[in-house]
């Protein structure tokens, strides 16, 4: 929708949310605006974790993971945790 919104898929087992979108806008990857974010059919959109129980237990090694291995992001970037429905989400994002 948004071809400066990266988006990275995650394994759903591993509890990091079903997405991490990274914000390309800014030229430093330490400035980029981070968002995990895990779906949840027909729900308003929360911020901050609200409403996916356990899912965003691992965003910090999920952020690690991408840091360094694509360097797009900062080791220690910030991250909003978003989830909600699909359109609520994309939403929030825009």
């Amino acid at each position: 929708r948004h071809p400066r919104l990266w988006v990275y898929r995650t394994h759903q087992q591993s509890r990091c949310g079903d997405f991490l979108v990274v914000d390309m806008s800014s030229p430093s990857p330490e400035r980029r605006a981070v968002w995990a974010v895990e779906l949840k059919q027909n729900a308003p959109p929360r911020a901050g974790g609200g409403g996916a129980g356990m899912q965003f237990t691992n965003v910090p090694a999920l952020v690690g993971h991408v840091a360094r291995e694509t360097g797009v992001i900062a080791p220690g970037a910030s991250v909003t945790r978003l989830s909600g429905d699909r359109a609520a989400v994309l939403a929030a994002l825009d």
